[in-house]
């Protein structure tokens, strides 16, 4: 049996800053939906449920062949559109990616820091540079 499928809309819906990966670049998490959307007839609501599912399927930890996390699969759920189309079964999958937008303070570094040490405002800057406390371990200040 055929199943007619109006649509299936892919959309980023935001972009959400997260971690600060300490480079100088934004971090964001893009959240991300497909909308699936049956046609009209009796059979729909059993119809869009396993489409919405194979859609899910196909996204389950795909990059797309961009500079991004694998997708995270987050809901599969009805969705209801709106009173114009209120005649279509409509299931929306969503999903997120983390990304790294902009370039690093490291890109153009070819040295690698092996030490790190530690000033306390005000007492910071070439004139207090003796004060500064050697850490023995970069993330342990």
């Amino acid at each position: 049996m055929a199943v007619a499928v109006l649509a299936v809309l892919v959309e980023v819906n935001e972009f959400v800053p997260i971690d600060d990966p300490g480079t100088g670049q934004l971090k964001i998490e893009a959240q991300c939906s497909a909308k699936v959307i049956v046609g009209c007839d009796e059979t729909a609501a059993m119809q869009v449920r396993p489409l919405a599912l194979e859609v899910a399927c196909i996204m389950h930890q795909q990059d797309l062949g961009l500079e991004v996390s694998p997708a995270k699969i987050m809901h599969i759920e009805p969705d209801r559109l709106g009173p114009d189309i209120d005649a279509y079964e409509t299931w929306q999958v969503n999903w997120t990616h983390e990304m790294v937008i902009g370039e690093s303070v490291y890109d153009d570094v070819t040295v690698t820091p092996e030490k790190v040490y530690v000033g306390y405002s005000p007492e910071v800057g070439l004139p207090h540079e003796p004060a500064y406390i050697k850490s023995q371990d970069a993330t342990n200040f």
